[in-house]
Parts: C-alpha cells; sequence; structure tokens
C-alpha cells in the first residue's frame, strides 16, 4: 500500500495591508507571513472508495465531514479537473490547527493535499502548475504551497495572495498563538471592510531586499493588520484574545503582537523561540488555546 504523508504548517500573517479591490471584488493585499512549527497531519493511500478520517484536538470543529463538502474534496476536483487523472483515496487528516482562525488551516490541508496527490501521481503538475490550481481553491494556497520545510523565511504575499516573493529572515523568531475557540468568518470580515481602512491604493509599500534585517522586519510590522478593526467588530470577544497577546511585551525577547489574518487568532514575535515558550508558559489564564514554538520547521 502507497501511503504518503505531509504535514500542513500553519501559516501566520506577521502583517497585512489591503492596498485596493479588484472589480470582481477580490481584495488586493500586500502581507508578511511566517509558518509556525504548528502542523496538522495528512496521509493519503488509494483506495477502491474515497474516505476522510479526521483525528485530533479540532477534529470536532470541522463542519465538513464529509469529503465531497470539505476542502479537501475541492481539491482532489481541481487537481483531477486540472490533470485529467483519476482516482479514490483513503484520506487520514490529525487536526492540530484550530478551524476559522486565520493562520491558514484550511488552506495549509488543501496545500498538503494537492502536494501528495501530485506525488502519488509521479508530479504531473511543476510548482507553477500546482499554485495555479492552488488559486482557484483559495487566496492563501499559493503561499501555502511554499511550506517547504527550510525554516527561517518569511513570504511576500502581493496581488490576491498569487505574487509570492521569498525573504530570508537574520533572526529565527519564535512565535506565542492565541485564540479563544470563536470561529471568525474570513467573508463577514471582508464584508465590514470600508475602502477608508484601506492603508493606500495600489502596491505602494516599500520593497524588501531578500535577507530582511531585524529592524526592516520591525518596520514593515508597524503597518498592522488592515483586518484587525472589521474582525474586532464581527468578533468582540476577540478584544480579550489581542490583549492577551499584547500583554506578552513585557516578556523577554518581545517584538510585536497583533493579529493573524482574518482572525481569532492572534501572536506574540519573540526573538527565539524559547523566549516565545517561557512567555506562554507565564500566562495565567487559561481561557485562551494557547501555543508557543519556533517556525517551520523547528530550528
Amino acid at each position: 500500500m502507497n501511503t504518503l504523508s505531509i504535514k500542513a504548517p500553519a501559516k501566520v500573517n506577521l502583517q497585512l495591508t489591503i492596498t485596493g479591490r479588484r472589480d470582481d471584488g477580490y481584495h488586493l493585499m500586500d502581507s508578511l507571513a511566517v509558518f509556525a512549527d504548528l502542523a496538522d497531519n495528512l496521509s493519503l493511500h488509494p483506495a477502491p472508495q474515497s474516505s476522510l478520517e479526521i483525528r485530533g484536538p479540532f477534529a470536532d470543529a470541522i463542519p465538513e465531514t464529509r469529503l465531497d463538502d470539505n476542502i479537501l474534496g475541492k481539491t482532489i476536483r481541481a487537481f483531477h479537473h486540472a490533470t485529467g487523472l483519476d482516482g479514490h483515496y483513503a484520506i487520514r487528516l490529525e487536526k492540530n490547527i484550530p478551524v476559522a482562525a486565520g493562520i491558514g488551516g484550511g488552506s495549509a490541508d488543501a496545500a498538503g493535499m494537492l502536494h501528495l496527490l501530485n506525488g502519488l501521481h509521479h508530479d504531473p503538475l511543476d510548482d507553477q502548475g500546482l499554485e495555479a490550481v492552488g488559486l482557484t481553491i483559495g487566496a492563501d494556497v499559493p503561499v501555502c504551497l511554499k511550506a517547504d520545510g527550510k525554516g527561517g523565511d518569511c513570504w511576500r504575499m502581493q496581488g490576491i495572495g498569487e505574487r509570492l516573493s521569498r525573504h530570508e529572515l537574520e533572526l529565527t523568531p519564535g512565535l506565542v498563538l492565541l485564540n479563544d475557540g470563536i470561529g471568525v468568518s474570513t467573508a463577514s470580515v471582508f464584508s465590514r471592510l470600508a475602502e477608508s481602512r484601506m492603508t493606500t491604493d495600489g502596491n505602494t509599500l516599500p520593497e524588501l531586499p531578500s535577507t530582511l534585517p531585524v529592524m526592516e522586519l520591525i518596520d514593515r510590522l508597524r503597518y498592522g493588520n488592515d483586518l484587525l478593526t472589521p474582525a474586532l467588530e464581527e468578533c468582540p470577544p476577540l478584544r480579550e484574545t489581542l490583549a492577551a497577546a499584547e500583554a506578552l511585551a513585557s516578556a523577554d525577547g518581545f517584538i510585536h503582537a497583533s493579529m493573524s489574518g482574518s482572525g481569532a487568532t492572534c501572536f506574540g514575535l519573540f526573538e527565539a523561540p524559547h523566549q516565545a515558550v517561557e512567555a506562554l508558559g507565564a500566562i495565567t489564564t487559561g481561557r485562551h488555546w494557547g501555543w508557543a514554538g519556533g517556525l517551520y520547521p523547528n530550528s
């Protein structure tokens, strides 16, 4: 039995600027994203009939447990359509990333599934082909396809998420992730985004060097997240999660705190992974789900 497995790490938007909106309604962005060493685990093998088994701490939070309704089923259909191939698969998903949390869990799973399907069928799609298929599934899927396990990198996302450039970080940062367990609808957050809240028109943020010094990273983080205000309007309890992340500022090595994506996960960025772990350990409230560590893979 040819079983293939892959890790699908969480994507954290350190900064997210909305730069405009296309005529078709899609918003344009300029964002910096990294991958946390927190990942869903995916495996599949050929089978007479397709099936999906979901396990893990966040398995119960997935409403679409039938493969036909799940993003993994959508991914399989998109791959088959693009390649002209067909097949049935037994799929196992260990769900370790919170659902509807702004850290790309569904997109990461879709990207992982594309890699597995491509490998199983002897690589009919090159990287550009995979990204093109990924974009038909979701705007975050192309960047999630870049989680190659090299570590130490961040990705600049432009356009609707399809224009990607890789930047090496001078430091090996740590992350604290906090979530209050309330899912936030990305569509609802974007529907609350007023034109007046957009930081700039067009992709006019400064260019970035291939290696990103710490001070230049900090300068870029000052742009913040343009989705934060509409997310707070959509989900008022998010204020407590954000406050908990901002309270990490007193910990050693703290750099920045904000919300990732459209929420509701908030993060603290630290100079090193061990500082993030220590900071999370000092949080006394049990209200929030929390995770701390380094970038994917743990470095």
